[in-house]
C-alpha cells in the first residue's frame, strides 16, 4: 500500500458517494500512505487519523475483524490439506505438498473469507473500541437475549444444555455460555502463556469444527445454501439426518472424497 493508491482511491470513492448523495467519516491508521495529496479535494468523505501508537486500542480490525478473517483462511487452509493427504493415500498424488497452493488459489480463498466475514462481527469489533456508542452498544448487550425461533420465543441461551457452551471468534462478546478467545489490548496489552495457550486450543478446536462442517456441505449440498425449513426443529433433524448418513457413507467407504474435484485439488 501507498500513498498514490489511497489516493486515488479516495477520489474514486468520493465522487461514488457524492452521486449517492452521501457523506462518509473514514477513520485511518497514522500512517504517511494515508496522508492526502494536496490537489485531492474530498467534498463527501472526512478522513481523520486514529492517534499515534493506539491501532491495538482502537482500530476494529485489530479487535477481532482481522483475527475472524485469518482464522476463516486457516480452515480453507487445513480443508486442502486434507484433500492433499486423501489424495496422497488414494496414490492420486505422487508428492507430499500438504500446503503448496498456486497464488491464485490463495487469492481466492482471501475473497472468500474476507466475504464471510459476518456483519455482526465487525458491530461488535467497533463496539469494542468504543469509539462509536448509542445502538451499537445495545445491540452487544443484546446478544444473550438473540432469538433462535419464534415458535416459543426461546432464546440462544436457553437452548444450549448445562455444562455446554458455544466457541465464537474475538468478533464476539464474552458471556457465561459464550467462549471467546482473549485480546491483547483487553489484557493489558500482552498474553500470558497460558492465555496464548488456551487461544491456541480454542482456535484449533474452531477449525477441526468448521472442517467437519466443510466436509458435511461437500457432501450434501442443502447445506451449502440458506435452508428454508420451515421450523427450527425441522433445520435441527435435516441436519443431524445429514450427519447420520455421512457417517454412515464414511462406514461403507463410498470414496466421495476419491473423487478428483477442481475446487478442492
Amino acid at each position: 500500500m501507498n500513498g498514490n493508491i489511497v489516493n486515488t482511491y479516495l477520489n474514486a470513492l468520493d465522487a461514488k458517494v457524492a452521486a449517492q448523495d452521501r457523506q462518509i467519516l473514514m477513520l485511518v491508521d497514522n500512517a504517511p500512505p494515508h496522508i492526502l495529496h494536496t490537489e485531492i479535494v474530498l467534498r463527501n468523505i472526512r478522513v481523520r487519523m486514529l492517534p499515534k501508537k493506539t491501532t491495538a486500542y482502537l482500530q476494529p480490525q485489530d479487535a477481532g475483524i482481522i483475527a475472524s478473517f485469518k482464522s476463516k483462511v486457516k480452515q480453507r487452509q487445513l480443508e486442502n490439506a486434507l484433500d492433499q493427504i486423501d489424495a496422497l493415500m488414494a496414490g492420486r498424488q505422487g508428492r507430499y505438498v500438504l500446503y503448496e497452493v498456486p497464488l491464485v488459489v490463495a487469492m481466492g480463498w482471501a475473497k472468500e473469507a474476507w466475504r464471510s466475514v459476518s456483519q455482526s462481527t465487525v458491530t461488535n469489533c467497533w463496539v469494542r473500541t468504543g469509539i462509536l456508542d448509542g445502538d451499537l452498544s445495545v445491540l452487544s448487550e443484546r446478544m444473550s437475549e438473540l432469538v433462535v425461533g419464534n415458535q416459543d420465543g426461546c432464546t440462544i441461551r436457553d437452548k444450549i444444555p448445562v455444562g455446554c457452551f458455544i466457541l465464537g471468534d474475538a468478533g464476539y462478546a464474552l458471556f457465561p455460555w459464550l467462549i471467546t478467545p482473549f485480546l491483547p489490548h483487553e489484557e493489558g496489552g500482552k498474553l500470558s502463556s497460558m492465555q496464548k495457550h488456551f487461544n491456541f486450543k480454542h482456535s484449533s478446536t474452531r477449525i477441526t469444527v468448521e472442517c467437519a462442517f466443510g466436509r458435511l456441505k461437500e457432501r450434501f449440498r442443502i447445506l451449502k445454501t440458506p435452508m428454508k425449513e420451515k421450523t427450527l426443529d425441522r433445520t435441527v433433524c435435516v441436519v443431524a439426518a445429514c450427519f447420520v448418513l455421512h457417517n454412515m457413507f464414511l462406514q461403507f467407504n463410498d470414496g466421495l472424497f476419491d473423487i478428483p474435484c477442481p475446487r478442492r485439488d
